[in-house]
């Protein structure tokens, strides 16, 4: 399945008019469904990237229910989408008697979760196929309980090599302390062997979409400004207006010149209808590393864990500095 391919179709349609057909709801069910995407005010968005605004924020944890389990379950069907996902969420959360008073919260962390399922899928994906030029039996392993136990994300074996791989992002909320962490062993013992950790910036990726939304209504103004322009009668109001009109210009070209030094900083990054994913480059950078991987400088562990506790170790300790 390529969720590249996929992301256009879901992007024209609303939530409330997606393919529900192969889950059998029952109709209770599925009027609780719209009930729930109402309260999200999702009901009449589109399925792209920016469905995720305005979601309540929620600290809703400890489901019972395990959102990678539902993902895997849907994502090979030929209807797999957003919605979908939240459907079955809430059909395996209402038959399993859990406190229906958590579900809106549980939710809409689902269909941020949900962001980076599809991330993580589309990497391991594209991955498998770069892989399997040089080794046609190579394994992508996904298991949703091998997420749990061993926090890994995906575990590939290559020419019999097993290799850890983490995706996740590279801001601040997610490296501290979550990755770090997990990293360290605090959230349970990592497994032995080859572990690759793949950092992604969806932070650049959202300023880089707010200068582009920037750049169109800039550009918008601008045109009307233009048009404008002929109704001025007086010399005076000609040239006010003129110079108002190269002003803006002047602006644009300056957001222009930024969207492209952020888009240099973001060529791991692609940005498909507001999705994040991790880029054909990105992608074959890590496929190349791993078939090369007797040249990769790999890191002892021991030392990996010292320098990420560095930081917590000197604040744990009574210390002296100086700026």
């Amino acid at each position: 399945m390529d969720i590249k391919k996929l992301i256009p179709s879901w992007s024209e349609l609303v939530f409330l008019k997606a393919n529900y057909d192969g889950l059998k709801l029952k109709a209770d069910i599925k009027k609780r469904i719209f009930k729930e995407f109402d309260s999200l005010n999702i009901s009449n968005s589109k399925m792209d990237g920016f469905c995720t605004e305005g979601l309540p924020k929620t600290s809703e944890t400890g489901s019972g229910l395990n959102y990678s389990t539902i993902f895997h379950k849907l994502v090979t069907k030929k209807n797999f989408s957003p919605a979908l996902f939240l459907a079955q969420f809430t059909n395996d959360y209402l038959e399993s008697n859990l406190d229906e008073k958590r579900l809106n919260g549980l939710l809409s962390r689902g269909l941020r979760t949900f962001a980076s399922l599809i991330r993580e899928q589309d990497f391991a994906n594209k991955l498998e196929i770069n892989l399997k030029k040089i080794d046609n039996s190579v394994k992508v392993l996904m298991d949703p309980e091998q997420d749990t136990k061993s926090h890994v994300d995906i575990k590939l074996i290559f020419k019999s090599k097993e290799f850890n791989l983490w995706t996740y992002q590279a801001s601040k909320n997610a490296i501290y302390p979550h990755t770090i962490e997990r990293v360290t062993g605090q959230r349970g013992e990592l497994q032995n062997g080859v572990h690759i950790l793949c950092p992604i910036s969806t932070e650049l990726g959202n300023v880089l979409l707010n200068k582009r939304k920037s750049l169109n209504t800039q550009t918008e103004r601008l045109n009307k400004w233009k048009l404008d322009l002929k109704n001025k009668k007086t010399k005076k109001q000609i040239e006010d207006h003129q110079n108002k009109i190269n002003k803006k210009v002047e602006e644009i070209e300056n957001i222009k010149v930024k969207i492209k030094e952020i888009e240099s900083q973001t060529k791991y990054l692609d940005i498909i209808n507001g999705w994040f994913l991790y880029s054909d480059d990105y992608i074959s950078e890590i496929s190349n590393m791993i078939i090369n991987f007797d040249k990769q400088k790999v890191i002892n562990y021991e030392k990996l864990n010292e320098d990420l506790l560095r930081a917590e170790k000197i604040l744990r300790s009574v210390t002296f500095f100086k700026k």
